[in-house]
């Protein structure tokens, strides 16, 4: 891997420890993290207590909270359950393409 690329699993695992981070931070409920694998993609999901959706990072929040997760995911979003609410994320865990050898 290039110096300053990092491996493709660690992005899924920043953004599970951040959607993490924001649960704990955020709802202060019960809370469950699911990693799905889902062709070279893994579905991070976490599940809480709280029906409020996420928003946007305001000055009174720490941490680089959605704007990280809206910059590193494939795709993200939030949904209401009858118990609270899932948020979600899409990264990507394919290797990068190398050109080939001439």
């Amino acid at each position: 891997m290039p110096a300053g690329v990092e491996p493709p699993a660690e992005g899924a695992q920043l953004l599970a420890s951040e959607l993490a981070a924001n649960a704990v931070t955020h709802a202060r409920t019960d809370m469950e993290l699911t990693l799905r694998r889902a062709g070279e993609a893994v579905i991070v999901a976490v599940r809480d207590g709280d029906p409020r959706l996420p928003h946007e990072s305001g000055p009174e929040d720490r941490g680089a909270g959605l704007e990280l997760v809206s910059a590193m995911a494939t795709d993200w979003g939030s949904l209401l359950t009858s118990g609270g609410k899932v948020v979600w994320a899409l990264a990507s865990v394919a290797e990068p393409r190398r050109a080939a050898a001439s």
